[in-house]
């Protein structure tokens, strides 16, 4: 008996993502329905409301205002770690250097206990 594997290729956005509840995939024998609970979550974030990332575009070094941070970790744009930041005091104010970094779009990801936010830097 041989196995089958599937790979489910759905592109969302922002503005189409609500209207879909589950995908319907038509095969010759078979039609079957996949659920789509739970896999583009949207992590609410409201707790950074007021955080203010300065200046985007960047070239060397950003602020991050009106946040007290645990942790920065900052992604490329395929998910790759590329640099990571611990603060251990409790100021709202930081900044970091991310001159090593080439040009291009990242990811931001703030931490503060258990709380998470993503936020889009470009990198000039």
């Amino acid at each position: 008996m041989k196995n089958i594997l599937l790979v489910l290729s759905v592109c969302f956005s922002v503005s189409n993502y609500g209207q879909y509840n589950s995908v319907k995939i038509n095969s010759k024998k078979e039609t079957s329905t996949y659920p789509l609970k739970n896999i583009l979550s949207v992590k609410d974030d409201s707790f950074f409301d007021q955080t203010l990332i300065c200046p985007n575009p960047i070239k060397r070094k950003v602020s991050i205002k009106n946040a007290v941070l645990d942790k920065i970790t900052v992604y490329d744009t395929l998910g790759q770690l590329q640099k990571s930041f611990v603060f251990l005091n409790n100021t709202k104010d930081h900044s970091i250097n991310l001159s090593e970094l080439s040009k291009g779009v990242y990811f931001i990801v703030l931490e503060n206990e258990n709380k998470t936010a993503n936020r889009k830097i470009i990198i000039n």
